[in-house]
């Protein structure tokens, strides 16, 4: 840390330069990132599945993807049945979509046969349209465009179905992204002027959020160029490169002028702040980093994809934080003051030994069991709610009623008689002269409770047939059309058979998700104890601080199933209750909230550990640590509050759910877990708080990890 601290303060420009180019760059190609990005259904399977496996099979057999489709809903002029010709404005449909190359297969009522294509009224029909695999957004658009310039078509005709759907979410996910954009930048910009009273100072947060944010943009277009990367992860990376950069940003800036009020501006506070807080930062981000990057064992695009977006934004905040930074603070000099509001700076106060953190946490200390476990028990009591969640997917309830897709879900759904726009496909492996026994294989199906119609075989290959199965529930992720499903999988077959669609995919997109949960908790538990003993150098705390982390997620958790599950929050913040929560939200906010957590406890451990490392008791050195962070930690917070929480303005609620359950941890965490429960469980230990086996404090030695504490360690005696 002195080399970057030796570098920016003699060569400046030529550690910005270089980064403010990148920047440019990044910035200027967020927008081809952003049309790089899909979320495709095909995104949430696991190709080890029995689902993912039977798509192969049709999609080798056919060339059909099961998971991608259209279905347009044509408003005819007048009432039409399958007794007379095709209206002129169905077969026009018809026509268009033979003209697309996307297109594979199509189905309409008179082609067929089958009057539940068309409404009961006979004032509407719907077309379904196979697709081939396809990049979504591309191909709507153009369909949609062709639609739009058709005078026969043109407002009366509705594009849905799994392809469009997919396109729309992403169009609306990016909309929903630039409008907690424009709510929280203004209000962030405020807030950073009043925490820390100057212009000058409270700009460099919202800088640093620029570069990590270009960075990783720059990241994410070579990632699309190996592989698929989901649309949301543009959404953690704003949230993500903004909080964090605010919460970088403001460790290194406090401490900076802490020591330029001791020393003066120059390289010797830049070298101290980096000593100190820049350590602080690089275990902070490690942190994180660790902790969205147990995301990447999940074989599953959606959540990898994330994960590593996440650790991108992670690195590049910290990249930000302590190589850019000091050199635009040794650029400044005194200056970094200028354009003050107030008469005496932030940078009094946190160089003030005692205040009302002080008194705050030498108060919890007289009564620390009491408080710990009051405490305790109102976050677990906090979180019982979650022992009823239960999880969906990605549907049309979670998103607008005004979007085409979401609007043909609903017209199917309450004008049409037995039609699903997602039906369980039972691919069967079986030769030709199997018609009989597939037959009859059909008609079993028909007779489960929950499976509301059933469509006669259709060969797909010499040894492959298709059935499908219309399930009941309000969507293909209920309750109900899961339990349907897994009653069809149940009754015996005479042949090898694998169920695909919507329904059996998201099945088994829960099993795997379930399978690969305790090897990511368990990678996460591993690298958080190990980061934080090489910056503690003790057992006690790390272990302490995964209870604490746990204990914030259960209680997170139990809120978010109270406020979406719930719908206790649903008129607040203007949703539909869908009786469950996203799979996804537990999983992304939860690795977010713990590595946050996290990240503030390497804030307060820190300052801890350097006060008691001076030669502080363990209740001064909590006291002294509190006092010098606890205002930062809270600012940071706040602001990491308003910049995630802003996603709660969204109109999807996957996006609302994410939002507020990471701000939810990090209020949590940040006031109730760091000012209450740190304090108390750490006068309870006492010098146990410092605890490790002699062999891992022999190790610790032996391998100089704590040079990366900023200086020699202290001999410290063995707790009595």
């Amino acid at each position: 840390m002195s080399g970057l601290a030796r570098n920016a303060s003699r060569r400046p420009w030529h550690v910005l330069l270089p980064f403010l180019a990148l920047t440019l760059v990044g910035l200027g190609l967020s927008g081809v990132v952003s049309g790089r990005l899909n979320d495709s259904l095909s995104q949430y399977d696991d190709p080890s599945t029995a689902s993912s496996q039977a798509r192969a099979e049709v999609q080798a057999a056919t060339g059909v993807d099961v998971e991608e489709g259209y279905t347009v809903l044509v408003e005819l002029p007048a009432p039409a049945s399958l007794a007379g010709r095709p209206p002129a404005m169905v077969s026009e449909t018809v026509r268009l979509l033979r003209q697309r190359p996307e297109v594979v297969q199509i189905t309409d009522a008179w082609s067929t046969g089958v009057p539940a294509l068309i409404s009961r009224d006979g004032r509407s029909a719907i077309v379904v349209a196979s697709l081939r695999a396809v990049h979504e957004v591309t191909a709507t658009d153009a369909l949609q465009a062709s639609i739009d310039a058709d005078p026969l078509l043109s407002g009366h005709v509705m594009l849905g179905g799994s392809t469009a759907l997919d396109a729309q979410g992403s169009a609306q996910s990016l909309q929903d992204l630039r409008l907690a954009e424009t709510v929280a930048i203004p209000i962030l910009l405020v807030l950073l002027l009043v925490i820390f009273r100057s212009v000058v100072a409270g700009l460099l947060p919202l800088f640093g959020a620029m570069v990590s944010i270009a960075l990783t943009t720059l990241g994410l277009l070579l990632a699309t160029s190996f592989g698929s990367i989901s649309v949301y992860a543009l959404n953690l990376v704003y949230a993500l490169g903004v909080g964090l950069s605010i919460d970088f940003s403001l460790l290194i800036v406090s401490r900076y002028r802490e020591e330029m009020a001791t020393t003066g501006a120059g390289h010797a506070a830049l070298a101290r702040t980096l000593n100190t807080a820049g350590r602080t930062v690089l275990f902070s981000a490690a942190t994180v980093t660790a902790a969205l990057g147990a995301l990447l064992l999940f074989p599953i695009v959606s959540i990898s994809s994330m994960g590593l977006a996440g650790m991108m934004v992670t690195i590049s905040s910290a990249i930000a934080a302590v190589v850019v930074l000091p050199a635009v603070l040794a650029l400044l000099g005194p200056r970094i003051d200028a354009l003050s509001l107030l008469r005496r700076g932030a940078a009094a106060q946190a160089a003030a030994d005692s205040g009302w953190w002080s008194r705050l946490a030498r108060a919890v200390m007289r009564r620390p069991a009491a408080i710990a476990l009051v405490v305790t028990l109102v976050l677990l009591a906090a979180g019982t709610p979650a022992l009823g969640v239960q999880f969906t997917g990605y549907s049309t309830k979670g998103l607008p009623a005004g979007l085409a897709a979401v609007r043909i879900d609903n017209t199917l759904s309450s004008d049409f008689a037995s039609v699903s726009a997602a039906p369980l496909q039972l691919i069967v492996t079986a030769g030709p002269t199997a018609a009989a026994e597939v037959d009859a294989y059909a008609a079993s199906v028909a007779r489960v409770p929950g499976v509301v119609g059933v469509q006669r075989p259709v060969a797909l290959g010499p040894d492959l047939w298709q059935v499908d199965a219309t399930l009941s529930g309000a969507s293909a992720v209920s309750t109900a059309s899961q339990d349907a499903a897994n009653a069809v999988g149940r009754i015996p077959a005479p042949f090898p058979v694998r169920a695909t669609g919507y329904t059996a995919s998201f099945i088994d997109f829960q099993a795997s998700v379930v399978a690969h949960l305790p090897w990511a908790a368990l990678l996460l538990a591993a690298t958080t104890l190990v980061i934080l003993f090489v910056m503690t150098a003790s057992v006690v705390l790390p272990v302490k601080a995964l209870v604490m982390n746990m204990l914030t997620l259960t209680a997170t958790l139990g809120l978010l199933v109270l406020a979406f599950q719930n719908g206790a929050l649903s008129g607040l913040l203007g949703f539909q209750p869908q009786g469950a929560i996203n799979l996804m939200t537990p999983l992304l906010a939860g690795a977010l909230a713990f590595g946050l957590s996290t990240d503030y406890g390497v804030f307060l451990l820190s300052r801890i550990r350097e006060g008691y490392r001076g030669g502080l008791p363990t209740r001064d050195a909590v006291a002294l640590g509190l006092q010098r962070v606890g205002r930062v930690v809270t600012s940071a917070a706040i602001l990491f509050c308003i910049a995630v929480g802003a996603l709660v303005l969204a109109q999807t609620v996957i996006l609302k759910e994410i939002g507020l359950a990471a701000a939810l941890a990090v209020l949590i965490d940040s006031s109730v877990v760091r000012a209450l429960l740190v304090p108390s469980l750490m006068a309870i230990l006492g010098r146990w708080n410092w605890w490790a086996p002699r062999p891992l404090a022999a190790l610790h030695r032996r391998l100089g990890l704590y040079r990366l504490e900023g200086g020699e360690v202290q001999a410290e005696s063995a707790p009595l």
